[in-house]
């Protein structure tokens, strides 16, 4: 979060590491972080962020698809032809009941896109806040890459044939907690 130059700090910090898995399934955050375990996140990183006195923040993601994801009414088009019929109705949504349901979806997949918020979106602004999108592929205007950047530098130089996991997890604590507000500030300034 930057509030200035002197009082600007990472907020919503979540360090985890991967669990037992399957033998072929990655054990990074790539199989266990999704649009559940972000909304849950999220909801303490708005609660953390109110607790400084910060109101009507700009939260700023990229498009990942945990951050996009719909609330669970929301139509899909695996559904059956007569729910879509429905959903096509409560949207108004013009299209016959003789229409294939490939047809029906076509219609009716472009107005959700422009009448349904991503879940965040909901939570921000039920709460005085706001969220942006950032462009597709551009992390560099993503802060937290930034941020992580310098974390993993200050990290990675301690590094020897020795260093155990943890060890890593050590430094890795230490150089989030040591992080000057002056970086954070420019990170997300940048």
């Amino acid at each position: 979060m930057a509030a200035s130059p002197t009082e600007s700090v990472v907020v919503g910090l979540d360090v985890f590491q991967g669990g037992a898995k399957a033998k072929n399934e990655p054990k990074d955050y790539h199989a266990m972080f999704n649009h559940t375990y972000f909304t849950k996140w999220f909801e303490k990183v708005m609660s953390e962020v109110e607790a400084l006195g910060m109101q009507g923040v700009t939260f700023v993601m990229d498009n990942a698809k945990y951050h996009k994801g719909l609330p669970a009414d929301t139509p899909r088009g695996t559904w059956r032809k007569a729910d879509l019929l429905s959903a096509c109705q409560s949207y108004a949504v013009d299209v016959d009941s003789h229409d294939l349901k490939k047809t029906i979806w076509a219609r009716l997949k472009p107005v959700l896109s422009t009448r349904i918020d991503p879940v965040v979106v909901s939570m921000a602004r039920a709460r005085g806040h706001d969220v942006v999108f950032t462009p597709p592929h551009h992390s560099d205007l993503q802060p937290i890459e930034m941020v992580w950047a310098k974390v993993k530098g200050d990290v990675g130089v301690q590094y020897t044939v020795d260093t155990t996991f943890a060890d890593v997890r050590s430094r890795l604590d230490a150089a989030f907690v040591s992080l000057p507000s002056d970086v954070v500030w420019n990170c997300v300034r940048h």
